[in-house]
């Protein structure tokens, strides 16, 4: 009985030597605990640099790319079919391949290879 009574008080007074060490933390000046955030923030600069920014403007360029789809062009789709845009609707596109005609959507081109009128500007 008194070996239990004994690790009774020596886990409290553990407890309480840790209490006030809580204290100590709390009582360090301003500037020491915003010191701890600094990781934290740089973990979220190196994130929006290298995985969100990239990838908004790849987004973007490939938006960009969809809405210049011109009659004529030469295109591929991301299931690697080969074709010519016939016609342009809202959000389908009508292209030929070998001899058929395939309605897609507009988001299932993966890129132009072959623009039908190149700008003058460019040559």
């Amino acid at each position: 009985m008194q070996n239990l009574i004994n690790l009774f008080l020596d886990t409290a007074s553990e407890v309480s030597g840790t209490v006030s060490g809580a204290e100590e933390v709390v009582n360090q000046p301003w500037w020491a605990n915003l010191i701890s955030l600094i990781p934290l923030v740089l973990l979220a600069v190196v994130f929006y640099f290298m995985i969100y920014r990239p990838q908004k403007k790849q987004e973007k360029e490939t938006r960009d790319m969809r809405n210049s789809l011109c009659v004529g062009d030469i295109i591929t789709t991301v299931g690697g079919v080969i074709g010519k845009v016939l016609r342009i609707k809202d959000n389908t596109v009508v292209i030929e391949s070998g001899g058929q005609k395939l309605l897609i959507q507009r988001w299932a081109i993966r890129s132009i290879d072959e623009k039908a009128h190149p700008d003058e500007e460019d040559a």
